[in-house]
């Protein structure tokens, strides 16, 4: 182990940008910026050998992958000892090869990689003490390995997610941190999942997935309010649960950057600090500053399953909406159940509203939920006489946190060609109601919410909705409010003409 321990006079040190494919006996010092964990592979010679791949890097612009091969003891070694994500490392002696494969390395960098093996070269865990190299390197962990302009929103990444993956860069804030879990997959294989939530002022709650020990290692250092680079995400659609959802994936390819040194990173790193100004958890504080809108129906659907997680943030997932002059296809409740228009996410609906389920003690217009999964909640009095306080999922993360306040109503509104099935939730709610504020709802009697409903019904409104398609956890389209005023009449004639053409 001695070689691991000391660098060879003759192996001088030298820049990856400046090494060329004959160049031997050199010394690289880099960032370990991406690493996979070792695994086991079939040799050209027959043999079973193990190796570890990592991505180094020592500038802003150079990087390559290193590949570390021997027998599974020696790299475990390595990669537990030596060559840790965020290390820096001296690559000494080391063979140059021709790139990788693009489907297993991060897009970019170098046109060649490095090899080490028992027999060649060594991995050496550095001490920095010279002041300047120190700066320099903590300096090159947060600079971004892709431009600022190549990254895309995460409002982007849903609108382009396909069935078939893809890969993008991503620059979000981290809105929720779910540590790792052990699992077994369908093959017997034991392994870990951790989970981010990220956000941007396009989208509120994104999903992205980390496998293996390493990467579920590198998940659980984060903590929400840290803006992350997401280079060479693997971006799909999550249409097994939800049509209009999408969540990332972090794999072979992908590399982060934490609170990375650009204005784009400031400016979300300034949206946080006013999210937690707003009092306590990040998560809920966004869901609140957005009026986020739960679908309890759906929400109460998939909390009977506890190993999903993932499946309950993919239902919240949703794009801020435009503003209300923004918004101009009308709907009819026939469009909305037979087919909605490829592409509609917010329509306008001209209908006369026949129901509002607020003012019966059965349906009560607040009610708990978790934070982390949106999941039914506890009340106080039935966790006294027995039952679980908090959430009720019991494979939910946020089981022991303390849930929050949310108002939702259910209700639904009639056009000359059908019912339409909406829910109003949050300031949306207050607004119909006539309240200023959620106290004012938790303090009204049932007979003033009676009166409310009663002076509501058979009024003829213009309802501003966002269309929630059905799926195999909601088998019927619906409606989720986002704001509603009276009638104009002429609009409304004008509307009725130009759907009868």
């Amino acid at each position: 182990m001695s070689d691991f321990l000391r660098l060879p006079v003759d192996c001088p040190h030298r820049s990856l940008d400046s090494l060329t494919p004959d160049a031997t006996r050199f010394t690289v010092r880099g960032l370990i910026i991406a690493k996979d964990s070792p695994r086991l592979v079939n040799t050209r010679q027959g043999r079973q050998s193990s190796v570890l791949t990592i991505t180094l890097r020592d500038s802003p612009s150079a990087y390559c992958q290193v590949s570390i091969w021997g027998d599974d003891g020696h790299v475990r070694t390595v990669s537990r000892d030596h060559a840790r994500l965020g290390s820096v490392v001296d690559i000494v002696n080391a063979s140059v090869r021709p790139p990788q494969n693009p489907a297993y390395r991060v897009s970019g960098g170098l046109p060649f990689s490095l090899s080490v093996s028992e027999n060649r070269g060594s991995v050496v865990c550095c001490r920095l003490i010279d002041p300047s190299e120190v700066t320099a390197f903590e300096r090159l962990r947060r600079q971004l390995l892709r431009p600022a302009s190549e990254h895309v929103t995460l409002g982007q990444a849903l609108r382009c997610a396909t069935d078939q993956p893809q890969y993008a860069s991503l620059l979000a804030l981290i809105q929720r941190v779910h540590p790792p879990r052990q699992l077994t997959t369908r093959e017997g294989r034991d392994t870990c999942r951790a989970q981010l939530i990220l956000c941007d002022a396009t989208c509120r709650s994104f999903p992205l997935t980390f496998w293996g020990p390493e990467n579920c290692e590198a998940a659980a250092a984060l903590r929400p309010g840290q803006v992350v680079s997401v280079v060479d995400c693997r971006v799909s659609s999550a249409g097994r649960f939800r049509s209009d959802a999408a969540e990332g994936t972090v794999d072979k390819r992908t590399v982060l950057i934490i609170d990375p040194l650009c204005s784009e990173a400031a400016a979300l790193l300034s949206q946080a600090a006013d999210l937690l100004e707003t009092g306590g958890d990040l998560g809920a504080a966004a869901a609140t500053a957005n009026n986020e809108e739960i679908d309890e129906d759906v929400t109460d659907d998939v909390t009977e399953h506890a190993g999903h997680g993932a499946q309950r943030h993919l239902l919240h997932q949703q794009q801020v909406a435009p503003p209300l002059h923004a918004i101009h296809t009308v709907l009819t409740a026939f469009k909305l159940s037979s087919c909605p228009p490829p592409g509609v996410e917010y329509a306008i609906a001209f209908a006369c509203l026949t129901e509002l389920n607020i003012g019966s003690a059965e349906s009560p217009p607040i009610s708990l939920r978790c934070t982390v999964c949106a999941g039914r909640a506890a009340e106080p009095e039935a966790a006294a006489g027995g039952r679980q306080a908090g959430c009720q999922n019991t494979g939910c993360a946020g089981a022991a946190m303390p849930p929050t306040e949310v108002a939702s109503v259910t209700l639904e509104a009639a056009d000359h060609t059908g019912t339409f099935h909406m829910r109003a939730q949050g300031q949306v709610l207050l607004q119909l109601c006539g309240l200023g504020s959620l106290d004012q709802l938790r303090s009204a009697s049932q007979a003033h919410l009676s009166r409310v409903r009663s002076r509501l019904l058979f009024t003829r409104l213009k309802f501003y909705v966002r269309v929630v398609r059905a799926t195999h956890l909601q088998p019927r389209p619906c409606m989720q409010l986002l704001a509603c005023q009276p009638v104009d009449t002429q609009e409304l004639a004008q509307c009725l003409r130009l759907s009868a053409l």
